[in-house]
Protein backbone atom coordinates (compact mmCIF):
# COMPACT_ATOMS: atom_id res chain seq x y z
CA UNK A 1 0.00 0.00 0.00
CA UNK A 2 0.58 3.59 -0.60
CA UNK A 3 0.74 6.32 2.19
CA UNK A 4 2.18 10.03 1.25
CA UNK A 5 3.80 11.94 4.16
CA UNK A 6 1.94 15.74 3.73
CA UNK A 7 4.15 19.15 3.32
CA UNK A 8 3.40 19.27 7.37
CA UNK A 9 5.28 16.19 8.17
CA UNK A 10 1.91 13.67 8.27
CA UNK A 11 1.20 10.28 7.36
CA UNK A 12 -1.94 9.11 7.18
CA UNK A 13 -2.51 5.62 7.46
CA UNK A 14 -4.87 3.43 5.21
CA UNK A 15 -7.63 2.04 6.86
CA UNK A 16 -7.27 -1.72 5.98
CA UNK A 17 -3.69 -1.72 7.84
CA UNK A 18 -5.34 0.27 11.15
CA UNK A 19 -8.26 -2.25 11.00
CA UNK A 20 -5.69 -4.51 11.34
CA UNK A 21 -4.07 -3.75 14.03
CA UNK A 22 -6.97 -2.65 16.18
CA UNK A 23 -7.19 0.51 18.12
CA UNK A 24 -3.75 2.49 18.82
CA UNK A 25 -3.64 5.79 19.81
CA UNK A 26 0.47 5.85 19.56
CA UNK A 27 3.19 4.15 18.16
CA UNK A 28 6.64 3.69 18.74
CA UNK A 29 8.42 4.85 15.43
CA UNK A 30 12.08 3.51 14.47
CA UNK A 31 14.17 3.57 11.46
CA UNK A 32 15.52 -0.40 10.82
CA UNK A 33 17.42 -1.31 8.30
CA UNK A 34 16.36 2.26 6.19
CA UNK A 35 12.48 1.50 6.66
CA UNK A 36 10.51 3.17 8.96
CA UNK A 37 8.75 0.66 11.67
CA UNK A 38 5.48 1.74 13.45
CA UNK A 39 4.77 -0.79 16.46
CA UNK A 40 1.14 -0.09 18.41
CA UNK A 41 1.50 1.31 22.00
CA UNK A 42 -1.01 0.25 24.23
CA UNK A 43 -1.25 2.93 27.50
CA UNK A 44 -3.04 1.96 30.53
CA UNK A 45 -3.21 5.54 31.84
CA UNK A 46 -4.76 4.85 35.04
CA UNK A 47 -1.17 2.56 35.57
CA UNK A 48 1.06 5.33 33.84
CA UNK A 49 1.97 7.42 36.76
CA UNK A 50 2.59 4.57 39.34
CA UNK A 51 5.20 2.79 36.67
CA UNK A 52 6.93 6.06 35.97
CA UNK A 53 7.71 6.40 40.40
CA UNK A 54 8.90 2.82 40.27
CA UNK A 55 10.87 3.18 37.07
CA UNK A 56 12.45 6.55 38.46
CA UNK A 57 12.30 4.35 41.96
CA UNK A 58 11.08 7.17 43.79
CA UNK A 59 9.79 6.92 47.53
CA UNK A 60 7.63 9.17 49.81
CA UNK A 61 11.04 10.68 51.38
CA UNK A 62 12.48 11.18 48.09
CA UNK A 63 9.61 13.41 46.42
CA UNK A 64 8.28 14.89 49.87
CA UNK A 65 12.28 16.72 49.82
CA UNK A 66 12.08 17.85 46.13
CA UNK A 67 8.81 19.06 46.88
CA UNK A 68 9.19 20.76 49.64
CA UNK A 69 12.41 22.87 47.98
CA UNK A 70 10.61 23.22 44.81
CA UNK A 71 7.41 24.98 46.88
CA UNK A 72 10.03 27.11 49.12
CA UNK A 73 11.25 28.52 45.57
CA UNK A 74 7.85 28.97 43.51
CA UNK A 75 6.59 30.33 46.79
CA UNK A 76 8.77 33.28 47.16
CA UNK A 77 9.06 34.46 43.17
CA UNK A 78 12.04 32.44 42.30
CA UNK A 79 10.45 30.97 39.48
CA UNK A 80 7.41 30.61 38.09
CA UNK A 81 6.24 26.80 36.78
CA UNK A 82 3.96 27.05 33.90
CA UNK A 83 1.20 24.63 33.85
CA UNK A 84 -1.49 23.22 30.79
CA UNK A 85 -4.06 21.26 30.87
CA UNK A 86 -2.67 17.93 29.99
CA UNK A 87 -0.02 18.91 32.49
CA UNK A 88 -2.47 19.49 34.98
CA UNK A 89 -4.18 16.40 34.54
CA UNK A 90 -1.06 13.97 34.79
CA UNK A 91 -0.89 15.73 38.09
CA UNK A 92 -3.77 15.10 39.53
CA UNK A 93 -3.21 11.17 38.33
CA UNK A 94 -0.03 11.01 39.74
CA UNK A 95 -0.96 12.53 43.23
CA UNK A 96 -3.91 9.50 43.58
CA UNK A 97 -0.82 7.15 43.08
CA UNK A 98 -1.13 4.68 46.24
CA UNK A 99 2.45 5.09 46.75
CA UNK A 100 1.73 8.60 48.27
CA UNK A 101 -0.85 7.66 50.24
CA UNK A 102 -2.31 10.78 50.19
CA UNK A 103 -5.74 11.73 51.41
CA UNK A 104 -7.91 13.47 49.03
CA UNK A 105 -7.57 16.50 51.86
CA UNK A 106 -4.12 16.20 51.61
CA UNK A 107 -4.16 15.99 47.60
CA UNK A 108 -6.47 18.93 47.43
CA UNK A 109 -4.04 21.23 49.76
CA UNK A 110 -0.87 20.11 47.56
CA UNK A 111 -3.05 21.56 44.31
CA UNK A 112 -4.10 24.26 45.91
CA UNK A 113 -0.75 25.39 47.29
CA UNK A 114 0.88 24.88 43.55
CA UNK A 115 -1.54 25.37 40.98
CA UNK A 116 -2.48 29.22 41.87
CA UNK A 117 1.55 30.23 41.18
CA UNK A 118 1.61 28.11 38.09
CA UNK A 119 1.26 30.18 34.88
CA UNK A 120 -1.84 28.69 32.62
CA UNK A 121 -0.10 28.00 29.01
CA UNK A 122 -2.25 27.44 25.88
CA UNK A 123 -1.29 24.39 24.19
CA UNK A 124 -3.13 24.49 20.84
CA UNK A 125 -4.74 21.02 19.76
CA UNK A 126 -1.85 20.91 16.97
CA UNK A 127 0.96 21.71 19.33
CA UNK A 128 4.09 22.89 17.91
CA UNK A 129 6.53 20.30 16.81
CA UNK A 130 8.68 18.38 19.18
CA UNK A 131 11.16 15.69 18.99
CA UNK A 132 9.69 12.22 19.02
CA UNK A 133 9.53 10.89 22.68
CA UNK A 134 9.51 7.30 23.45
CA UNK A 135 6.74 7.84 26.35
CA UNK A 136 3.74 9.22 24.56
CA UNK A 137 2.60 10.55 28.49
CA UNK A 138 5.78 13.26 28.26
CA UNK A 139 4.71 15.05 25.20
CA UNK A 140 2.41 16.82 27.12
CA UNK A 141 5.60 18.49 29.08
CA UNK A 142 7.58 18.77 25.67
CA UNK A 143 4.74 20.61 24.07
CA UNK A 144 4.25 22.76 27.06
CA UNK A 145 8.05 23.37 27.16
CA UNK A 146 8.03 24.90 23.71
CA UNK A 147 4.51 26.37 23.74
CA UNK A 148 5.16 27.88 27.03
CA UNK A 149 8.81 29.43 26.46
CA UNK A 150 9.98 27.66 29.39
CA UNK A 151 13.58 28.92 30.65
CA UNK A 152 13.91 25.29 31.85
CA UNK A 153 12.45 21.63 31.49
CA UNK A 154 12.66 20.12 34.14
CA UNK A 155 12.09 16.10 34.99
CA UNK A 156 13.31 12.81 36.31
CA UNK A 157 11.63 11.37 33.86
CA UNK A 158 15.08 9.25 31.69
CA UNK A 159 13.03 9.79 28.28
CA UNK A 160 13.16 13.46 28.92
CA UNK A 161 16.34 14.00 29.72
CA UNK A 162 17.16 11.92 26.82
CA UNK A 163 16.15 14.85 24.73
CA UNK A 164 18.38 17.34 26.17
CA UNK A 165 19.71 19.71 23.59
CA UNK A 166 16.56 19.38 21.00
CA UNK A 167 14.38 21.88 22.83
CA UNK A 168 14.96 25.70 22.77
CA UNK A 169 15.45 25.36 26.45
CA UNK A 170 17.99 23.20 28.57
CA UNK A 171 16.02 19.49 30.12
CA UNK A 172 17.27 19.36 33.89
CA UNK A 173 16.97 17.27 37.02
CA UNK A 174 15.18 18.69 39.68
CA UNK A 175 18.29 18.81 41.70
CA UNK A 176 20.26 20.92 39.04
CA UNK A 177 17.63 23.03 38.20
CA UNK A 178 17.10 23.82 42.34
CA UNK A 179 21.20 25.07 42.19
CA UNK A 180 20.24 27.62 39.41
CA UNK A 181 18.44 29.38 41.58
CA UNK A 182 19.37 32.47 43.78
CA UNK A 183 20.10 31.22 47.23
CA UNK A 184 21.11 27.52 46.14
CA UNK A 185 21.38 24.81 48.62
CA UNK A 186 18.79 23.91 51.11
CA UNK A 187 20.46 25.16 54.05
CA UNK A 188 20.84 28.29 52.86
CA UNK A 189 17.03 28.88 51.43
CA UNK A 190 15.51 27.54 54.80
CA UNK A 191 17.73 29.79 57.12
CA UNK A 192 16.19 32.57 54.61
CA UNK A 193 12.36 31.92 54.82
CA UNK A 194 9.62 30.18 56.15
Amino acid sequence: MLGKLTSKNRLTLPKKITNAIGPAEYFDIEVRNGQIVLTPVRIQRADAPRAKLAELDLGEEDVAEVVAEFRWAWQRGAFRPLESWDTAAELVRVLACPKFRLSPAEKEVLLADYLPYAAPAEVPARGPTVPPCRDPLDVAFLLLAVEGRADFLVTGDQHLLALAGRLPCPIVTAEAFLQTLPCAGKDERTAGGA
